[in-house]
């Protein structure tokens, strides 16, 4: 799996490449190394096909992106086969009019089948690099978490006989009870995309444990993000 996910190539001015950088590193469990340069000459709606792309880059294991006039051309290995198919069937519809998306999306090699105390430290390695994201006091997923969900999904393959609590937490802000149903509807969103992917219901439980156990303070935005997570735990 890569280790690093490189931006080169020319943007139409510093706002756009902003929002790139930005995209990628929310996207992207790997570092984002920013080599991208502001020039003239790009076509309409540069920034919106990019970023579309660039998520559909997050999903895989090794690939490549190379966005040219209002072509896309996207290679790499999908982490497991249901991935794959939205890839290729899914992505074009998010680009702009006139532009073209030619996918060349084979599906990495299953690794080996891991025991619980190794699935358990490629969970949290996994969330520890990278977050699931939702939508603001919601249990909606944020699209920008494709990518670690799928990272999830393809760990949670190779220890098939395990079964994993889906834990959510909530920052300290708002009601008690509103916390602790919403850390509850994180935890379920999370196992409906992972049911969805594939995986067996009966190997998820949904815990929710609302804003009482907190990793940091509450008084900072910074604070705040940390506590907002869900955990994998191996039972």
């Amino acid at each position: 799996m890569a280790a690093t996910v490189t931006l080169t190539g020319y943007v139409p001015d510093n706002n756009v490449h902003a929002a790139i950088a930005t995209s990628a590193s929310r996207k992207f469990t790997e570092k984002a190394v920013d080599n991208l340069k502001a020039s003239i000459g790009a076509p309409g709606s540069f920034n919106t096909a990019v970023i579309a792309a660039l998520g559909a880059l997050s999903r895989l294991s090794t690939g490549t992106l190379v966005v040219s006039d209002r072509e896309v051309k996207l290679s790499g290995d999908a982490l497991y086969e249901g991935a794959a198919n939205e890839i290729r069937a899914g992505l074009g519809k998010d680009f702009p009019k006139n532009w073209q998306y030619k996918p060349e999306i084979t599906v990495k090699p299953a690794a080996g089948p891991v025991d619980g105390t190794v699935c358990q430290q490629l969970f949290s390695e996994l969330l520890t690099k990278s977050k699931i994201r939702f939508a603001n006091k919601r249990a909606d997923i944020d699209p920008d978490s494709v990518g670690i969900l799928d990272r999830l999904i393809e760990t949670a393959l190779r220890c098939p006989t395990t079964n994993v609590e889906v834990v959510g937490h909530t920052d300290g802000d708002g009601e008690d009870a509103f916390n602790q149903a919403l850390s509850e509807k994180r935890a379920q969103a999370v196992i409906d995309y992972l049911v969805k992917a594939g995986l067996p219901a009966s190997r998820f439980t949904a815990v929710g444990h609302g804003s009482t156990q907190p990793v940091a303070g509450n008084d900072t935005d910074e604070g705040k993000a940390q506590n907002r997570r869900i955990e994998f735990l191996v039972r």
